[in-house]
């Protein structure tokens, strides 16, 4: 199998990266390293959320990835432009979806959560049953395995936001959007309203809310409809017009951001120390998590372990003028299970079942 040329592989697509470059000029971006709290106002953008040979050597899903971005990448300007939202079910709405789907699949982060939370699994089996054969039961996966697995989930992810409504958030203030070489962020006021206990986030829970800057003045925001309201009904965007709306915003960037955040020219260096001092009080999304629950046969009333795996999401009680937890979410009773899930990612997940089953 032939070699590609591309070497340099953008899990974080170009023409997204382009859309925060220094002035407009769409080689030079803004960037601030969690690690070492390094700043520096305009590096080269090519270099940036990309690794060598991350899709493999072979190219093939680089360039099948690169024909998709095109398509994306011109209804992401006409939404910059035109305050364009695409109709609901139409070819534009998958479009949407698989921008959002994607962007976060292809992550590193969601990668590594998929290695990590299996060497979290195995370590927890021994420590449960040391004659374990852990190899067998959890297999390590390699970064290979763990990437054909997360793209092909794509379908299903795509299926489980359908029932989700959108608008745009456009920021109105003095402070621009950040982005990060992870910028789905995915949040759910609601449960985290609840103290829920268990995972609030996953692309089927009820009260999703997920939040994607496309520039510094645009966001994509999806919404579970049945708990919020997102402004006038009438209006496919909200206008934001506090900056403390937009610092909330841009801290759930940092909690959610693997290694870097991207900005423009707009973003000086006080800011995002600032808002980055601020974060160090708050949970890192994304860390990979493990629960052990004991379970309880009726039959023989033995007890038996669930083991959980998960990873932290962001909490921040999120409280942005013109978001609104509908009346009656408040009255809705959770279940007993570990994920409360909206009706339709509950019946796609009834129906997954029943084909393996069959």
């Amino acid at each position: 199998m032939s070699k590609t040329d591309k070497k340099n592989q953008h899990y974080i697509p170009k023409f997204y990266l382009r859309n925060f470059s220094y002035k407009g000029n769409g080689k030079q971006i803004g960037i601030f390293i969690l690690k070492n709290q390094f700043y520096y106002k305009n590096t080269k953008l090519k270099t940036q959320g990309s690794k060598n040979f991350f899709y493999g050597t072979d190219g093939v899903l680089e360039d099948k990835l690169s024909e998709v971005e095109g398509v994306l990448a011109t209804g992401i300007k006409n939404s910059i432009e035109n305050k364009w939202t695409p109709t609901k079910e139409s070819e534009e709405h998958i479009d949407l979806l698989i921008f959002v789907a994607l962007t976060h699949l292809r992550n590193p982060v969601a990668i590594n959560n998929s290695i990590n939370n299996m060497e979290l699994l195995r370590e927890k089996l021994l420590e449960i049953h040391p004659d374990t054969d852990v190899d067998k039961m959890a297999p390590k996966i390699s970064h290979e395995e763990a990437l054909d697995q997360s793209m092909a989930s794509l379908g299903y992810t795509i299926e489980n936001m359908l029932d989700l409504e959108y608008k745009l958030l456009i920021n109105k203030t003095s402070t621009p959007f950040i982005a990060s070489d992870f910028p789905v962020v995915k949040l759910n006021q609601f449960l985290e309203s609840r103290n829920w206990k268990h995972g609030k986030t996953g692309y089927g829970n009820m009260g999703l809310q997920i939040y994607i800057p496309i520039n510094d003045t645009t966001a994509y925001f999806l919404y579970d409809p049945a708990i919020y309201k997102v402004g006038f009904k009438k209006n496919n965007y909200l206008n934001l017009t506090e900056n403390s709306d937009i610092d909330k915003l841009n801290m759930a960037q940092i909690l959610n951001c693997h290694e870097t955040i991207f900005f423009n020219e707009r973003i000086s260096k006080h800011y995002i120390e600032m808002l980055y001092s601020n974060s160090v009080g708050f949970q890192k999304a994304n860390t990979e998590t493990i629960g052990v629950h004991g379970l309880v046969e009726s039959e023989r009333n033995e007890k038996s372990n669930l083991l959980i795996l998960g990873n932290t999401d962001v909490e921040i009680k999120l409280q942005i003028n013109g978001i609104k937890i509908l009346p009656n979410a408040k009255f809705i009773k959770l279940g007993s299970k570990v994920a409360q899930l909206r009706t339709r990612p509950s019946q796609l997940m009834d129906e997954k079942y029943a084909k393996a089953e069959q």
